[in-house]
């Protein structure tokens, strides 16, 4: 009878004491790792905002050109057509019902299409196609009207994506299109918590 009371209240004793340091000193390790990470993922998510953000624009001028093919592949000209006045309008391209101006079928940049120059931020193709809009980013054109940059917002400027619009070559005889091209630049810069931080 004496050995069964003496085996009950060996399993009611509860944890030993170094049982209980090894447990206290895994969650101090845990703390010391886990939470400082936890709690600032701001880097991090601004990383992923800019990555979705270049991957909006690389479809946008990719879906646009494929929408501008299917749709005949005129290119848009200011001075080659037969009539009077002697614009050619370019292939429709539109992105749910919105009509996105073309630089040879990619997206432009100033919103006006075939002569890269300068626009209106709200008219521009680039920004119409891929819905990139502030205030949830920072968008700047350049004074030419071709360069359009997209920064995740104003504290991290070098947090940022840059689209330079397609050229076209300028048709110099009367009823020719034009037919020379250069695809749009895309520039991502070094996406690292150095910037993006």
């Amino acid at each position: 009878m004496k050995t069964s009371n003496f085996v009950r209240r060996q399993a009611q004793a509860g944890f030993t004491l170094i049982e209980l340091i090894v447990v206290i000193v895994i969650l101090g390790i845990l703390a010391a790792t886990a939470l400082p990470r936890m709690f600032d993922m701001s880097g991090q998510a601004r990383i992923a905002k800019m990555q979705a953000a270049a991957g909006s624009v690389r479809a946008a001028s990719s879906s646009g050109r494929a929408a501008w093919l299917v749709n005949g592949g005129v290119y848009a000209c200011a001075s080659c057509g037969t009539a009077t006045p002697a614009t050619v309008p370019a292939s429709a391209v539109t992105a749910e019902g919105t009509p996105i101006p073309t630089v040879g079928g990619y997206p432009d940049v100033g919103g006006d299409g075939f002569t890269n120059g300068a626009g209106s931020m709200a008219a521009s193709g680039i920004v119409l196609a891929s819905n990139l809009t502030a205030p949830d980013y920072i968008l700047t054109m350049d004074a030419t009207g071709t360069t359009i940059t997209i920064a995740s917002d104003i504290a991290h400027p070098n947090c940022r994506i840059t689209y330079r619009e397609a050229t076209q070559n300028t048709s110099t005889t009367s009823g020719t299109a034009s037919t020379g091209l250069l695809a749009p630049v895309i520039t991502v810069t070094d996406l690292t918590t150095g910037n993006c931080n």
